[in-house]
């Protein structure tokens, strides 16, 4: 026997009919359950051909080594940038072996050992008087991102420049990086002006060169710079009377000058040191 009811059987019948359906029902089940697979397979992307996933990782292998030799080709272009000295050291004297005869000097032109005191009712050089009621100036708005160094520090020094003349230790931060020594030493100075309700003129500064030295990391970037003035003239606040100079003989200075890039993409200056005299061209 088969396990079917038998047709003899009216009851049977009724069983074996009642056994088909159910039989039916089941393979309809299961054709749509293998309908549905066959769907899924088709539906699925073709395997990739033999190599392919290979292909793929040889690609990226080579974009990353384009990315590490170009790298590699900048840094390369940096420093020999560096090795060669721009027209303006050679023009400046600055090319010489350094004498090393003379202490280094105050970079921002501070008062020192030759000030000479002037009597009250002094002008600032050039006739120049500070009014006594002049208010604070605005601040310049000054732009030291990027990678155009000679611009950057330019602008650094347009910014310290106005802070001597209106004295504001807050500021420092803008330009000089916190914790190192030239951010003391602004700061300091800046202080002491504020308190004694006095302002700095570095007569006649001005920037003669600025070039990349070195750039040990993308964050940090050594530049050479020279710089000249004539007098550092101390102005009382109140009256725009002078009351010290400190004369200077205007030839160049050479310095190097670490600029650190912070989380901001500004650049701020973190070391400085002088290195040599030189001299400034004839006009």
């Amino acid at each position: 026997m088969d396990g079917q009811p038998d047709d003899s059987d009216p009851a049977a019948a009724v069983e074996r009919a009642q056994w088909e359906r159910a039989r039916r029902v089941r393979q309809d089940h299961d054709d749509e359950v293998q309908r549905q697979a066959e769907a899924r397979v088709a539906a699925e992307p073709p395997p990739p051909p033999e190599g392919s996933s290979r292909r793929v990782a040889v690609i990226a292998l080579a974009l990353a080594l384009v990315f590490v030799v170009a790298a590699a080709v900048m840094l390369v272009v940096v420093r020999h940038r560096s090795s060669q000295q721009p027209a303006w050291v050679a023009q400046l004297g600055l090319d010489k072996s350094a004498s090393g005869s003379a202490d280094a000097p105050s970079r921002l032109g501070t008062p020192g050992a030759g000030t000479t005191p002037v009597d009250p009712g002094g002008t600032v050089p050039g006739g120049t008087e500070v009014p006594a009621t002049a208010g604070p100036a605005d601040a310049p708005q000054i732009v030291t991102t990027g990678e155009d160094f000679d611009h950057v520090y330019r602008q650094i020094e347009t910014l310290e420049g106005w802070l001597l003349i209106h004295p504001d230790p807050s500021r420092v931060a803008d330009i000089y990086q916190p914790g190192t020594a030239p951010y003391d030493d602004l700061v300091n100075q800046l202080t002491d002006l504020e308190s004694a309700h006095q302002t700095l003129h570095v007569e006649n500064y001005r920037i003669v060169g600025v070039t990349v030295d070195q750039r040990p990391a993308p964050d940090q970037v050594i530049l050479r710079y020279a710089d000249t003035y004539t007098d550092a003239v101390t102005v009382a606040e109140t009256t725009g009377a002078v009351v010290s100079r400190a004369p200077y003989d205007g030839r160049a200075r050479l310095w190097t000058l670490t600029l650190q890039r912070g989380d901001d993409g500004r650049w701020r200056v973190a070391a400085t040191a002088f290195v040599q005299y030189g001299d400034v061209p004839a006009a």
